[in-house]
């Protein structure tokens, strides 16, 4: 019994050796397992730790997968990694050692990981890829291709993963789609563009380079393909033909916009923009430079002829006696250019003055009127300014001026900010002006005495005819010689009459007129007996001498008089393209056809020939013209054109009434 129980002590002691010996051997494996030193992987799995071998995968397998350039992962169908090689480790930035054992989604971009579960749940066994953004632990992240294939690793579904490094080919994509976009601006650009190394040849030239050069400057001394000869081609000798001294070379330096002069290889000459910089690389030493070649000889032209004739403009200004002036409204500043020292003696140059100061050198009779002025186009109601006043010269006499401009900005709200326009010198004018009129004046007065005299002659000699009217024996012969001495006093108190409409026509400015009110008022003057005077409705208002009245009265008293049976007379308007028709016709026997090119000149027609004649004259004063356009039998019709901005709506409306004939 005793004996039996030792025996199974020592055999029991034995077991425990051999069990604790068989532990550290299965430790031992599995810390190699883990150090990756046997091809064996352990895995924690529900049902506890399981250990999986690499079947098949002997010792070239596994060199040829550590040697390679893409990173190769085994993984378990829910993404656990159950191998990595060196590579695969060194693109996440972590050892083989701790990878294994992780999920393979800990190593790709969150913005990335529905794609590798969409790579991972894809019911189709075969190979499948897509790009992704590795995570590496560091926090850094490299573009990748993922290829997926399906494996069984111990018999259970797996996968295998070959991680392709996209770096150097997104590298390599974004250069060369820089290349290309450096390529079309080169090729688009408008100036001429060269690239230079640090020896200064041509490595790289725009079209426009290519046409200036006339020749491939590629790989030529920029010195060579552009000699440039400081300064414009304007100062260039004619006759040059020697080797141009030749502008630093680009690569020396940074040139801003220096002008140059260059020859084409076929004559032409152009006035160059010249600006270069430095490139430099990433440390700051020069590796070569950029030209930019701007051609600026039609600019040049352009602004020679605007030199040129502003010296013309200038020069006629100067002639005409016009100053140039404008006005600041916010600023509440002004500058006239040369009116206060030239026409008025104040100072030299170009003048600043203000609103205020300006107008305190007005005669205070018109500083009124011009401050009105101003300020109805500043609102908007006049489209410009446009006023004739005094001004006091530094030698305290009065000076005429007219003043004409415009508002030429405006702010976002509509209002003038600034004011441009021109001061004219018309004191000579205004003077002989002045001289006229009292001239004027004088023979007005000498005329009407005259002509009241004459009148008075002419009523004495027929108040004398009159008494020998009993006295004048019955032939024919005799009252044949009284009638003509009657007519002939009464031509004479005609043309005297006539003398006298004809001297004041033009005195006074024209005015606006309603039509229908001036024919009503030259109506009452004529007896127009049976006839009817109808005029139309809405009638307008014309610009017109005051002697509008005239004309009205002599085409009513012509149609009465020497139409034959008028029974009506009618008036209306009319208008085409801007301009307008005032028509003024009768029902009478008309005007012959030999007669209506003839019948507004002087001394022509009946009794005098004077009444059409000084209707035409009438008219013309404010551009209006008149044409007889009736047919002989049917009656006479005159037209009166008036151009556009002569007429205007009436502020009444008119209606269309007869007007009763006088008894």
């Amino acid at each position: 019994m005793m004996r039996d129980e030792a025996i199974s002590a020592c055999n029991l002691a034995a077991e425990n050796r051999a069990l604790r010996e068989r532990l550290e051997e299965v430790e031992e494996t599995l810390r190699a397992i883990r150090r990756g030193e046997v091809d064996a992987l352990l895995v924690a799995t529900t049902e506890g730790d399981r250990i999986f071998t690499l079947q098949g995968a002997e010792h070239p397998y596994r060199v040829l997968v550590e040697t390679m350039n893409e990173g190769a992962v085994t993984a378990a169908e829910d993404g656990t990694i159950l191998y990595c090689n060196s590579r695969f480790a060194a693109m996440v930035n972590a050892a083989p050692e701790t990878v294994v054992g992780t999920s393979l989604l800990q190593y790709v971009a969150p913005e990335d990981r529905k794609t590798i579960d969409a790579l991972m749940a894809c019911p189709d066994q075969s190979q499948r890829r897509g790009e992704v953004r590795l995570a590496s632990c560091d926090g850094t992240a490299m573009p990748a291709l993922l290829s997926f294939s399906p494996a069984a690793v111990e018999g259970l579904p797996g996968i295998c993963v070959i991680a392709t490094d996209l770096s150097e080919q997104k590298r390599t994509e974004k250069i060369m789609a820089s290349e290309k976009l450096a390529h079309s601006i080169l090729d688009h650009a408008s100036a001429a563009i060269v690239v230079c190394d640090r020896e200064g040849r041509v490595i790289r030239a725009s079209l426009m380079a290519h046409d200036l050069a006339g020749c491939n400057p590629l790989m030529q001394p920029v010195d060579m393909v552009f000699p440039f000869l400081a300064g414009s081609v304007d100062r260039m000798p004619p006759d040059w033909t020697g080797p141009a001294s030749t502008i630093v070379s680009a690569y020396e330096g940074i040139i801003q916009k220096k002008e140059v002069a260059f020859t084409h290889h076929d004559g032409r000459k152009f006035d160059l923009l010249y600006s270069t910089n430095r490139i430099e690389d990433e440390a700051g030493s020069s590796i070569g430079s950029l030209i930019t070649l701007v051609d600026v000889t039609r600019m040049k032209r352009v602004e020679q002829e605007l030199r040129s004739s502003e010296h013309r403009l200038n020069l006629a200004i100067t002639a005409a006696h016009l100053y140039l002036w404008e006005y600041i409204l916010p600023e509440e500043r002004g500058v006239c250019r040369n009116l206060l020292p030239d026409m008025l003696g104040y100072g030299t140059g170009e003048t600043e003055t203000t609103l205020a100061s300006f107008t305190a050198l007005i005669h205070p009779d018109d500083r009124a009127r011009l401050v009105e002025v101003y300020h109805e186009h500043i609102s908007g109601n006049s489209p410009f300014i446009d006023a004739t006043y005094r001004m006091l010269a530094e030698d305290g006499s009065w000076k005429w001026i007219n003043t004409r401009g415009n508002a030429v900005e405006w702010d976002e709200a509509g209002n003038a900010t600034r004011l441009m326009g021109i001061h004219q010198d018309i004191n000579e004018v205004q003077l002989q002006r002045v001289a006229l009129k009292n001239a004027s004046k004088k023979l007005n007065l000498l005329s009407s005495i005259t002509r009241h005299d004459i009148l008075n002659q002419v009523s004495a000699q027929k108040a004398f005819l009159a008494l020998l009217e009993e006295h004048i024996p019955a032939d024919a012969e005799a009252q044949s010689m009284y009638q003509h001495l009657i007519a002939t006093a009464d031509t004479i108190r005609r043309q005297i009459t006539f003398t006298g409409d004809y001297q004041h026509m033009g005195e006074r400015d024209p005015e606006w007129q309603g039509i229908e009110y001036v024919l009503k008022r030259a109506a009452e003057s004529v007896c127009l007996d049976r006839t009817i005077l109808t005029v139309d409705k809405e009638m307008p208002e014309i610009l017109a001498d005051p002697m509008l009245e005239k004309v009205f009265f002599n085409l009513l008293e012509n149609a009465v008089r020497h139409g034959g049976e008028v029974s009506r007379i009618v008036v209306h308007w009319s208008t085409d393209v801007g301009r307008g028709i005032l028509v003024v016709e009768d029902d009478g026997t008309g005007i012959p056809g030999s007669e209506k090119h003839r019948i507004f000149e002087r001394n022509v027609g009946k009794n005098t020939g004077l009444g059409l004649f000084l209707t035409r004259e009438i008219l013309e004063i404010t551009g209006m013209t008149i044409s007889e356009t009736g047919e002989e039998g049917i009656g006479a019709r005159f037209e009166i054109e008036v151009p556009a901005g002569k007429w205007r709506a009436a502020i009444k409306e008119n209606e269309k009434t007869p007007t009763p004939s006088c008894n």
